[in-house]
């Protein structure tokens, strides 16, 4: 069985953003990791934060991609859900 990426979701770090696909699983995850859980459809969490999300609740390939694009060293995240 295959999971369903039903939400279409942009990260952003300093100026770059990209777009993931994310589970129902992995989008309540991104949630219960932001700051701000009030707003289901953005919030923000720190670098820390977002890598540890995508290392333990994606997939490896996600974690491959996004660990590709943005700097662990640089400012925290911004997420939305297109």
């Amino acid at each position: 069985m295959t999971k369903k990426l039903t939400h279409k979701v942009v990260i952003s770090q300093g100026g770059v953003n990209a777009t993931f696909r994310l589970s129902d699983k992995e989008m309540d995850g991104l949630r219960a990791s932001s700051w701000n859980r009030g707003n289901k459809h953005m919030g923000s969490l720190h670098n820390f934060e977002m890598y540890a999300f995508f290392e333990y609740e994606t997939t490896r390939s996600k974690y491959g991609r996004f660990a590709s694009l943005f700097n662990y060293h640089k400012e925290d995240f911004l997420w939305w859900e297109e």
